[in-house]
């Protein structure tokens, strides 16, 4: 973690707690009537302290640690005679241009204060390393989490024969065109969704406009294949600028059909979806009962398991359960294409 390698923010991040250092550290020294030559001492001082920082969680801890353990006390005790000759040197300084006085015992209270800022500088050093190496194997776990859910999806795939089954569609389709519109409606509903869910790729956004095609083909599927299928399906806003995960929408819809959720002309299940800046916003609304909604929790698992890979810290999922409806309500950000 070196400063040139650093993000802007963390930069600007690294500047700010070093110029409160500073000011704190400018606050407390012993005034004297040259203050121009005090700050001055004060600001090497917070240099030679974040030499010492830098040195320790860019060169000393990660070449050292995991190898040459045995090296890290004779690097520790380097670089605190580097920092002790440097401090020392800022004394000489501010005696002679700040017309400060030698305090008496002058080695023996450097010594200490040294080691005293020294030992912090370490502990901190050491913290902030192995907090960015916890961060990072919690990324590649994360990484590999994601390659794995990629690899199933993609081996279920070629596992499919999708040229002989749109053969067996058209086939069953060109049979029922002239006796039963609503099966060849059925048909038709069947073979969008299946060719808008061979068409996504694992890991890659697609527009919420196409997952909302998608989430209203797959309603109306639903309604041909059951008469007593009440849903409302809204919409509001510019989809065609708002990215999405594939089948993330679509998957919770699915999970309450699957629960079997009462509806009924008088209280249809009601779906919105909508958006707003930069977020997405997905609300379902119906009579679901506890045991129905316990149901939906364990059948939404997996899609759980998706949004805290790709929505880690980017989406919020409220339930709301009441006697006459419940009502679940998600919140995404919108992702980049292909992001």
């Amino acid at each position: 973690m070196t400063l040139l390698r650093l993000p802007p923010k963390e930069k600007i991040k690294h500047a700010l707690i070093w110029l409160f250092i500073l000011t704190y550290s400018f606050a407390t020294a012993p005034k004297t009537n040259n203050w121009f030559f005090e700050f001055i001492g004060c600001v090497l001082n917070i240099l030679a302290l974040a030499f010492v920082y830098y040195a320790m969680v860019s060169i000393a801890i990660p070449n050292l640690w995991h190898d040459k353990r045995m090296m890290i006390f004779p690097s520790l005790l380097a670089l605190f005679l580097i920092y002790f000759c440097f401090k020392w040197l800022i004394g000489d300084f501010l005696i002679h241009f700040a017309h400060i006085k030698s305090p008496p015992g002058r080695f023996q209270r450097y010594l200490r204060i040294s080691g005293l800022f020294f030992s912090q500088v370490v502990v901190v050093a050491f913290s902030a390393y192995f907090n960015k190496l916890a961060l990072e194997k919690m990324k590649q776990e994360r990484q590999r989490r994601i390659k794995i859910l990629s690899q199933e999806l993609d081996y279920l795939k070629r596992q499919f024969n999708s040229h002989l089954t749109y053969n067996f569609l058209n086939f069953v389709y060109g049979k029922v065109l002239n006796s039963s519109s609503r099966a060849t409606e059925a048909i038709g509903l069947f073979a969008e969704n299946l060719r808008y869910s061979l068409g996504i790729r694992a890991g890659k956004t697609v527009s919420l406009a196409s997952e909302f095609e998608g989430i209203s083909n797959f309603i109306e599927l639903q309604k041909c294949l059951n008469e007593e299928c009440y849903v409302s399906l809204s919409k509001e806003g510019d989809f065609t600028q708002s990215f999405i995960l594939p089948r993330v929408l679509i998957s919770f819809i699915e999970n309450v059909f699957m629960t079997g959720a009462p509806y009924s002309r008088e209280s249809p299940l009601l779906v919105s979806i909508a958006t707003k800046r930069d977020l997405i916003l997905f609300n379902i609304r119906g009579k679901i009962d506890d045991a129905m909604m316990h149901n939906f929790s364990l059948a939404d698992n997996r899609t759980r398991v998706c949004l805290n890979l790709y929505y880690k810290d980017k989406h919020s999922i409220e339930i709301d359960e009441h006697s006459e409806s419940s009502s679940i309500r998600m919140i995404l950000k919108n992702l980049k294409e292909n992001d």
